[in-house]
């Protein structure tokens, strides 16, 4: 459970986390001490968590993780168009959780690394009141958000699993009213970053980064 009063912490984020879709970051290739960075593809997060909500959750989501990744700078990545335009490419019969995952070293030749993303829940409900003064001062809804990680190591003749999880949290959030005359654009604003939902989607894509990069960075050292 994460207080909204957490917030009041954040203000340094309007400008770190606002949506730049001409992606600034200047990655390079190799770590300070000359060690080559992982080289990491990171597919657009699958929304099957069957939520209607006025923006794209997926996009929003995948954005998230991928601004996550390229501000901390441990991985080389292509941009974020480059990786929406590949995961367009992979045929729609693939499935991405399956056991069949020959797919990710063919259609990533050149990659060490395959993140397939999946969000499973993402939903918004009025938390269970227990009548106490607390329940008085803290939002009235909780939001709880479930999303599934695999990641692929693809540097070998045969790709295999390093990591297959799924990751959970539940955060507290004030009633969503009026949601839907927001804009579409919502998420994109400077402020979004700072307002309890997007808060929210902000800790969750630190803790998808957090556990890619143990892994990758793991396997990596082998």
């Amino acid at each position: 459970m994460r207080s909204i009063l957490a917030l009041a912490a954040c203000a340094g984020l309007l400008t770190g986390c606002s949506y730049n879709s001409s992606e600034s970051e200047n990655i390079t290739r190799f770590h300070d001490d000359g060690r080559a960075k992982p080289l990491v593809a990171i597919l657009p997060v699958l929304d099957h968590s069957g939520e209607d909500f006025p923006w794209n959750l997926s996009e929003e989501l995948s954005y998230a993780v991928y601004n996550r990744v390229a501000r901390r700078g441990n991985f080389w990545i292509d941009s974020f168009v480059q990786n929406v335009k590949a995961a367009r490419q992979i045929p729609k019969k693939v499935d991405f959780f399956g056991k069949d995952i020959a797919w990710a070293k063919n259609r990533f030749p050149d990659h060490e690394f395959v993140v397939v993303l999946e969000l499973i829940e993402h939903d918004i409900h009025m938390k269970s009141s227990k009548n106490t003064i607390l329940d008085k001062l803290t939002p009235s809804c909780e939001l709880d958000m479930a999303l599934r990680v695999r990641v692929l190591d693809v540097r070998g003749d045969s790709p295999s699993v390093i990591l297959q999880e799924v990751i959970t949290q539940t955060n507290m959030i004030p009633k969503q009213n009026g949601l839907a005359e927001k804009g579409s654009d919502r998420w994109k604003q400077r402020t979004y970053s700072v307002s309890p939902l997007g808060f929210s989607h902000l800790q969750l894509s630190k803790e998808i980064v957090r556990r890619v990069e143990e892994y990758v960075m793991l396997a990596k050292s082998k």
